[in-house]
């Protein structure tokens, strides 16, 4: 009787340690982190730290910014101001497909646009030239299939390997920017796509390569329901600039458009 007493005494510790360790057990595993969860966080955050990409331009943002207005002047006084190109074609490494943009730490390889005017659709890009001051590569990348096209211009910065991606608020994309005199602005526009477009003009703000993700911000905007489009903007001084814009009237016997043409100033 005692012998069955202390077996039965020694069953009950061992079923209470056994309770304790998988209680224990079941404690620590609950604590334990998902794995595959923790490493697809780290890759999301990972990939957000490493993108070297900045967009520009959303509409919402514009729409919130303060806005400037255009007065009219003279073609005379427009004519006063030499018109100036920031972005300049230089002489680039380039073949027959495709042309070349030497960056900070890679060689970028960009396949050319060619325009097939027809069915066949065509995904490439163009150069638009190089601003020096800020060391920015414009590249507009452009699309066709079916007779539509689209496209949207980039700016890269070849010291550090950033791209600046201006967001188009239509199909077509924005136009090459300008750069103040003093090199604290860029402008560029957005012409009207299809009859109830605006036209766009947003000002950017440049600042120092210290934080890339902050080097160009959206400053100030203007949208514009005459209708007009833009053929040229150059800057007068370093906070105003002056528009040639245009309506077309039709066209020639030659097929050649006719434009009316109408100037402004803006100072921002």
């Amino acid at each position: 009787m005692k012998s069955k007493y202390l077996i039965f005494v020694l069953l009950l510790i061992v079923s209470c340690k056994e309770s304790k360790k998988a209680e224990t057990s079941l404690v620590q595993q609950n604590k334990r982190p998902n794995t595959k969860e923790n490493v697809s966080i780290n890759k999301e955050e990972k990939l957000k730290s490493d993108s070297k990409i900045v967009e520009i331009g959303y509409q919402e943002k514009l729409d919130g910014l303060p806005h400037f207005e255009l007065d009219s002047i003279d073609e005379a006084e427009y004519d006063r101001i030499p018109l100036s190109n920031s972005f300049k074609k230089n002489k680039i490494e380039s073949n027959k497909d495709f042309f070349y943009i030497q960056g900070a730490k890679q060689k970028y390889e960009f396949k050319k646009y060619r325009d097939y005017k027809g069915d066949e659709g065509w995904s490439g890009f163009q150069y638009f030239g190089h601003c020096a001051s800020l060391n920015l590569v414009a590249i507009q990348e452009l699309s066709t299939a079916d007779h539509l096209g689209f496209s949207e211009m980039k700016l890269l910065d070849a010291s550090n390997d950033f791209q600046y991606k201006i967001i188009s608020l239509g199909d077509s994309s924005v136009s090459v920017p300008e750069l103040s005199p003093d090199g604290k602005y860029i402008v560029y526009f957005q012409n009207p796509e299809y009859e109830s477009g605006d036209l766009s003009i947003v000002i950017l703000e440049v600042s120092d390569k210290i934080d890339p993700t902050k080097f160009l911000t959206e400053y100030k905007s203007c949208f514009s329901k005459k209708g007009d489009s833009i053929e040229e903007i150059k800057w007068k001084s370093n906070n105003v600039f002056y528009i040639k814009a245009f309506k077309s009237v039709g066209f020639d016997q030659n097929g050649k458009e006719l434009r009316d043409y109408f100037y402004y100033k803006a100072e921002i």
